[in-house]
């Protein structure tokens, strides 16, 4: 901490690069004229915490007589928790019982001396026996001589009122001044202190500029800062103020220690704190941003030249506060990645323009990153926006397309196109705003900039946790939420915490609910009718709400056990209706927070002894499970995989998890090797030929050796087989091939081979080919068009289960050819004489 110090000091005493008096003023122009009037006190530099005002993180003091600004809620001002260590009683009678000691409070006038007639007090404070020190000596001279009269009588027809002392020649401070050195008893104390150690100036008029009132916890004073450093920090925690964050007056007052010797903060490294207490790191962070901002905009400095973007003073907005109010990203991002200044430039305005959430500036920025890395392995490097041309945007569109995370997995289809999506949108704000006037005009999107949409594996959609891990962790659900030192309990005994967090537990995985979806049910989210118990819940992602869910017996049994329970609890107002209530009234949803409870499961699951997989070791024992699989969202695939395992029709589940579209539902399950087989077997057997005659095959085995020659439909054609489908002779002209073998599973891929066909015709026609290659093509189309029409006619033919039956198959097999598998693992078995 030492050597931490001595570097910051080390910074400080470097010659500062602008007029010390110029900076000065512009930083008081830039003051606000009213702030916080009724805690700030400009001309004394003091600021004095109102333990009424929720912006200010001061409250008074518990105990009933003291009230002292402090900065916890319901606690102890020091004094009080001292004597209250030592004390016999029960808090709430040491509350409501304890006469606070005055001589450790703030020197006041808000207790003056007893001696008066009402007519004409006396003005100066009491300090002992209720007198001011003169009238206190006063009476012991006076009771030494044998007192004739009670001391509340020689209070009213003895004692004479004595006019006000001056006060303290401290700023702020309000204490009486009764020595002629100018300073109340606790300065001329402090004054001495510092003459002993010799870092008191020669004159006391020079050393009360730097010294501050007498504070309490509730209170800071910028007094003891210098000139400039005052004004610095006052801008920006007026800065930070105007983002509606709470003041915490202990924290500035560590800082202002810390700053005491500084000539200007300018120097010091937002990063590098070496100030410890709760906040401290992000205060220092975010006043030191404010300042570098500050001056930065006084030198007039090139956004171009800028390396670094403070987020918190480009107004850069969180997504989520726990307060529910959007807070600001308190973060430095570096911009060097960024490498052309013209570029650079235009995401500094546009950031401070606009303003965007955090979500929408990493976005951004990660497109801008990526755009430059392209364009600096181009000639020029792109760093001349007028020399850029369309191939420069195919080639950003091209790194975006294949935009990859860290450990080399693609992202997904949906964050690819958002990085074109972010790029385009900054282009376009900077035309817009006329600072991309010299960017040439072929640096632009056409038509044909999208982004190649990759089927997700369907191994990879499905995350659902095996059902013998759930066993194991079901095994252990006793321990779950028991000594977990992170979860806020919002008064909750340990045995209440625990017992909610398993109840919710057991819901989840029984349930299959999202995590805000179970956290956030009501108390009253039981029905029961017809003899069945159904769980009301809201679906929040899709903006239904009270819909209903079967549910078992023991799952219904579970809430209600705890529903009796929950009644009898102490909870906030807020979460009254909540079956899980929220931890303090301060976060953004009534009921528990989803990221508390991941997080205690997390912590549930990491300290469980061992978790097991079905994979055996080397031992013969089996591998550990990897515990980062086990999350909230993945028992919604387990509860998926789990009804499909049991045969529920998918229209069914669909239901259960509350989709519109059976596409989503199987993303969140796996397909089954058994559900492979069952959907062979069925469409197997409704194979055509290009007629639409009845073709069956004899065999899955059969089915299977075929699939894999053409994507729009099955071949038997044996040397195209063998080759993979690369020996069609006719160039997949199947329509009018007799080895064709096409079933309902591959009508949507003959759909886009037809609309592929007539985008071909259409360009043939455009290029002016020959009738030939017109007619060929449109002859497909025809041939592929009575394919679709027979195999339709065919299916209305058969009966209504035996349609659902095939669509359904359908849909397996097309999910499974999706992820590029094979539908069945074979094996290959060459036999003796084979041809080759």
């Amino acid at each position: 901490m030492t050597t931490a110090v001595q570097i910051r000091q080390t910074a400080v005493v470097t010659a500062f690069p602008a007029d010390h008096e110029a900076w000065a003023a512009w930083l008081e122009r830039e003051h606000l004229d009213l702030w916080r009037p009724q805690e700030w006190d400009g001309s004394n530099w003091l600021f004095r915490g109102d333990l009424q005002n929720d912006a200010t993180c001061a409250w008074p003091c518990s105990v009933v007589s003291c009230g002292i600004g402090i900065t916890t809620r319901n606690g102890f001002c020091m004094t009080c928790q001292a004597t209250y260590k030592h004390s016999e009683l029960s808090r709430e009678e040491f509350t409501a019982t304890h006469v606070a000691s005055v001589a450790r409070r703030a020197p006041t006038r808000a207790h003056v001396c007893a001696v008066g007639t009402g007519d004409q007090d006396c003005a100066r404070a009491a300090s002992t026996l209720g007198l001011c020190a003169a009238h206190a000596d006063s009476w012991k001279r006076f009771s030494r001589r044998g007192p004739s009269v009670p001391r509340d009588e020689w209070v009213r027809t003895v004692a004479r009122a004595l006019p006000p002392l001056p006060e303290c020649w401290v700023c702020g401070c309000d204490t009486e001044c009764d020595s002629p050195t100018g300073l109340c008893p606790n300065h001329r104390k402090q004054w001495h202190k510092a003459k002993e150690s010799g870092t008191a100036p020669s004159a006391v008029e020079n050393w009360i500029d730097r010294q501050a009132p007498w504070l309490s916890m509730a209170d800071f004073s910028l007094s003891p800062l210098a000139p400039v450093v005052r004004r610095e920090v006052l801008y920006a925690l007026q800065q930070r103020d105007l983002r509606g964050v709470r003041m915490d007056p202990g924290t500035v007052r560590r800082l202002v220690r810390a700053w005491a010797d500084a000539t200007s903060l300018v120097h010091f490294d937002s990063e590098d704190c070496p100030v410890s207490g709760f906040n401290a790191a992000s205060h220092w962070r975010e006043l030191i941003g404010w300042v570098k901002a500050a001056f930065d905009r006084y030198r007039g400095v090139d956004p171009a030249t800028i390396t670094e973007l403070n987020l918190t003073t480009a107004g850069v907005t969180s997504l989520l506060t726990k307060s529910g109010r959007r807070g600001r990203a308190s973060t430095t991002v570096d911009l060097t990645p960024v490498r052309q200044p013209w570029l650079r430039r235009l995401l500094w305005e546009w950031v401070h323009a606009v303003q965007p959430n955090s979500h929408e500036f990493r976005s951004t920025l990660q497109a801008c990153t990526l755009a430059a890395t392209t364009l600096s392995l181009k000639p020029g490097g792109g760093q001349d926006p007028a020399a850029l041309r369309l191939t420069d945007m195919d080639a950003v569109i091209t790194s975006f397309g294949d935009a990859r995370q860290l450990d080399g997995t693609l992202y997904s289809y949906g964050v690819r196109t958002a990085l074109r999506r972010y790029f385009f949108a900054l282009l376009d704000f900077g035309r817009g705003e006329g600072l991309l006037d010299g960017l040439s005009a072929r640096f632009a999107a056409n038509a044909g900039h999208t982004i190649p949409r990759v089927e997700e594996d369907e191994d990879e959609a499905a995350k659902a946790i095996p059902e013998f891990v759930i066993q194991q962790l079901d095994a252990h659900l006793e321990s779950f939420g028991s000594n977990d030192p992170r979860f806020p309990r919002s008064g909750l005994s340990e045995g209440d915490l625990a017992w909610m967090l398993q109840t919710a537990y057991m819901i989840m995985r029984d349930t299959g609910r999202r995590p805000r979806e179970f956290c956030g049910l009501r108390l009253d989210c039981l029905k029961f009718d017809q003899g069945e118990h159904h769980l009301i819940w809201d679906n929040f992602k899709k903006k239904r709400m009270r819909r209903l869910l079967p549910i078992t017996r023991q799952t219904a049994e579970v809430i209600q056990a705890w529903q009796r329970h929950r009644r009898g609890l102490q909870v906030t107002p807020a979460s009254r209706d909540c079956l899980f209530p929220a931890s303090t009234s301060d976060r953004k949803y009534a009921h528990m927070d989803s990221g508390d409870f991941s997080r205690a499961l997390r912590f549930w699951v990491d300290g469980l002894p061992a978790l097991d997989s079905d994979v055996p070791g080397e031992d013969g024992r089996p591998l550990p499970f990897d515990r980062s699989r086990v999350f909230p969202y993945a028992f919604r695939s387990s509860y998926a995989q789990r009804h499909a395992d049991a045969g529920t029709d998918i229209d069914v589940l669909m239901d259960l998890m509350d989709h519109r579209s059976p596409d989503v539902t199987m993303t969140y399950y796996k397909v089954t090797m058994d559900r492979k087989r069952s959907a062979v077997t069925t469409l197997r057997l409704h194979s055509v030929d290009r007629e639409g005659r009845p073709a069956p095959f004899s065999s899955n085995l059969s089915y299977e050796s075929k699939s894999v020659a053409v994507p729009f439909g099955n071949c038997i054609e044996p040397s195209n087989v063998k080759a993979g489908g690369k020996k069609c002779a006719i160039r997949f002209q199947c329509a009018g091939c007799g080895f064709y073998r096409p079933d309902p599973s591959y009508l949507p891929s003959i759909e886009d081979h037809i609309r592929a066909l007539k985008a071909d015709r259409e360009m043939a026609e455009a290029m002016d080919a020959d009738a030939f290659v017109i007619r060929n093509l449109t002859d497909q189309i025809e041939a592929f068009q009575g394919v679709i029409e027979r195999m339709n006619t065919r299916m209305t033919e058969l009966p209504v289960e035996i349609q659902a039956e095939v669509e359904e198959a359908s849909r397996v097999l097309r999910k499974v050819r999706a992820g590029g598998r094979t539908l069945l693992p074979l094996t290959v078995i060459e036999q003796p004489g084979a041809s080759a």
